[in-house]
This record gives C-alpha cells, structure tokens and sequence, in this order.
C-alpha cells in the first residue's frame, strides 16, 4: 500500500514536516475506530514522562500545545479494545540538542 497516497484516506497525511502536533492528529485519529486492524494510537508520541512535556512546552512553537503529543506512559495505558498489535507514531529531533539553539530544532516522525 502506498501510504502517500492522499486517496486511501479521508484525512490526508501531512506533508510539512514542521506540522503541528494539534494538525497531526486528525490523520492518526482515523484510524483508531478501524475494526480489524491494529490498535493506532491517536497522538504522535514525544516525550519519555510529563516531566519532559513540562520542561519542552516554553520552548515549543506559541501555537502548539504540549498536550498534542503524548508521553509513552499515555500510549501504554490507553485502552486499546483488546487488539493484539499496537502502532504509535513517535517523534523526536534528529539532530544533537547539545548546542546553543536546540530549541529550534525540527522534530520529525
């Protein structure tokens, strides 16, 4: 399947790599009421604990919320309706936050 194409799906993925995590979710959303499929996780998942979460949120961009993307405690104790296989969507920088503007960095997924 190709996962780019816009057709398989009512919301389409986001091709900006920059995206918003409150933007991001409706695409993840679609999927978590499928019968028959694997359990998808509703939120991109980007932070360890909410201490991390709390310790990011001044440095996000103004217009996101912190509370859009997910601590991988709320990804393992989420009712997954008794589904076997499980798919999160994880976000993290890929470059080193060691330097004088790591706030800046992109977060890809």
């Amino acid at each position: 399947m190709e996962i780019n194409n816009p057709s398989l799906y009512q919301v389409p993925l986001p091709e900006d790599p920059t995206v918003l995590g409150l933007e991001f979710t409706p695409f993840l959303e679609q999927f978590s009421k499928q019968l028959n499929a694997p359990y998808v996780y509703k939120k991109a998942i980007a932070y360890r604990q909410s201490t991390d979460r709390a310790n990011w949120a001044p440095y996000l961009p103004k217009e996101e919320d912190p509370q859009s993307r997910s601590t991988f405690s709320e990804f393992w104790t989420e009712k997954k309706d008794r589904k076997k296989v499980w798919l999160g969507c994880f976000t993290t920088t890929t470059e080193n936050t060691v330097r004088p503007n790591w706030d800046d960095l992109i977060w890809h997924v």
